[in-house]
């Protein structure tokens, strides 16, 4: 039988708040030629929401198996609560798996199923009226405690997920890990299992590691986010930072949308940049200005709903308001700049300017603080709205 191998000391995390639930130490996975995943190097804390998003292929799916014990890497360790288990067979890790397809046995009740993996232990398994205990707490924690005797095809695809989760939970794992478990849901019950999942988290401590490429999930319930591309972790934050401070083009486009323009820094003064567009006009940015230097061509980010739309002015951006589109609670202006660029507004439907129409010429600003400086380049052509399904076509 395989063991875990001990560690002599866990390694605290990086920022000192104890031993990580989960390290993922400089993990490359190979298949053949093909790398899934390239240098990841992470830790999740204990009773920590953490998620791994990003497009199709970009190796979320790759790293969550290894953290399973499904695939081994090629080279780096996964670490368990400080314990090295790389080599231990997915049975002998202290996680469970939660995947889209809720693989409930149809035969069993409700109550049965919660209870299989308790009453399958080889060792430490619990007596029956521990198992019972455990399983009615389980019930009442996924909220469906009145749903023990029915079987699973006598529920709503929420509430086979909510006992497909309380089977994972039942056990006190480490950690649980989630493959894309909503994706099979039609989206306002995929909302609500949003909310119900992070409840559930926060009630039960247990550290959750959520795989997605569906951005809404990850900044509603993670408190922090890795963002993968091409078998790459571009950048890990909350969701907060990941946000409104990008570390790159890519993770600017691909959580939520966009407004992304070439321009150069022309001087730095304290936390104020000025920045030179194409087009000869200047800007003044608030926020990063460490990252930058004079001369330095960097990507100015701002989001549709910072963007402001009146009639033409002198200062801002000039551009032709080309659509208007109702969306509830905010009017989605198109409009296309005078050097060819297609921009996003989103603004209160009393915030536009009375007698705005499409085909106008209006103009786009923003306060200091609403734009972010991206250091890293783009060219003309990649100048625009950048949509997520955009910047996914493009990996």
């Amino acid at each position: 039988m395989t063991t875990p191998t001990p560690t002599p000391t866990p390694a605290p995390l990086a920022n000192g708040t104890g031993v990580a639930a989960v390290t993922v130490d400089a993990v490359t996975k190979h298949f053949g030629d093909y790398v899934a995943v390239e240098s990841a190097d992470f830790e999740i804390a204990q009773g920590e929401f953490f998620s791994m998003l990003g497009p199709s292929g970009c190796g979320k799916t790759t790293t969550l198996r290894m953290i399973a014990g499904f695939e081994q890497p090629t080279t780096g360790r996964i670490l368990l609560g400080g314990q090295d288990v790389s080599k231990v067979p997915p049975h002998q890790r202290d996680v469970n798996t939660v995947f889209q397809n809720y693989a409930l046995f149809p035969h069993m009740s409700v109550y049965d199923n919660v209870a299989f993996g308790l009453r399958s232990r080889r060792t430490k398994k619990p007596s029956n009226n521990e198992i019972d205990t455990r399983v009615r707490e389980m019930l009442e924690i996924v909220r469906l405690p009145d749903f023990a005797d029915r079987k699973p095809q006598q529920l709503s695809g929420g509430q086979q997920q909510r006992i497909a989760l309380a089977r994972a939970l039942v056990n006190r794992p480490t950690a649980l890990l989630l493959d894309e478990p909503l994706g099979a849901l039609d989206l306002k019950l995929r909302q609500n299992m949003q909310l119900e999942l992070k409840r559930i988290q926060q009630e039960l401590g247990i550290t959750f590691v959520f795989v997605t490429h569906d951005q809404e999930e990850a900044l509603t319930m993670s408190d922090r986010i890795a963002v993968m591309t091409q078998g790459r972790v571009d950048q890990i934050g909350t969701p907060t930072e990941i946000y409104h401070r990008p570390s790159s083009v890519f993770v600017a486009g691909f959580i939520g949308t966009a407004n992304l323009l070439p321009v150069s820094v022309n001087r730095v003064d304290a936390d104020l940049v000025t920045v030179d567009s194409r087009t000869g006009s200047q800007f003044v940015i608030r926020g990063n200005s460490s990252a930058c230097r004079p001369g330095q061509d960097v990507t100015l980010m701002i989001r549709p709903e910072r963007l402001s739309v009146s009639a033409a002015g002198n200062n801002g951006i000039q551009a032709t308001l080309t659509g208007m589109v109702f969306q509830g609670p905010v009017l989605r202006c198109e409009a296309v700049t005078t050097a060819g660029a297609s921009l996003v507004a989103h603004v209160g439907p009393h915030e536009l300017a009375e007698g705005v129409r499409p085909g106008h010429d209006v103009t786009l600003s923003w306060d200091s603080d609403a734009g972010f400086l991206v250091p890293e380049s783009i060219t003309a052509d990649q100048a625009g709205v950048t949509l997520a399904e955009d910047t996914e076509a493009a990996t």
